[in-house]
């Protein structure tokens, strides 16, 4: 079974056999922060199911992307691994970009030429 999911304003398309990427959220961030990767396994309507090392199994929310939990999901699921990496990336440098704001908004002595520069 085959499923079309619109993923950031284009339909991409989960099927089984496919390789998708995990990363690791909520509590799992505290163990290891690495990307791992996973093939798709079943597919459902609302869930498919992933497999990772041929031992652990688990359902992911096709719409949202993320682990099915009871309590707290540990993986976000990426059909590619630049999407994963970008999503670990973006708010480590939108984070500098608010650090150096501030620091532009209450500094007397930074000029913006200064400021400029350091991005």
């Amino acid at each position: 079974m085959q499923c079309y999911r619109l993923f950031k304003f284009k339909i991409m398309k989960i099927q089984v056999g496919q390789i998708v990427y995990l990363k690791p959220i909520n509590n799992r961030v505290r163990r290891n922060k690495e990307i791992k990767t996973a093939i798709i396994k079943k597919v459902g309507r609302k869930y498919a199911t992933i497999l990772e090392d041929e031992r652990w199994e688990s359902d992911f929310n096709i719409e949202t992307m993320v682990e099915k939990s009871d309590y707290s999901p540990n993986f976000e699921v990426y059909l590619s691994l630049e999407d994963a990496e970008n999503s670990i990336k973006l708010p480590e440098e939108r984070r500098k970009l608010i650090d150096l704001v501030q620091k532009l908004k209450y500094s007397d002595n930074i000029k913006v030429q200064d400021f400029i520069n350091n991005l």
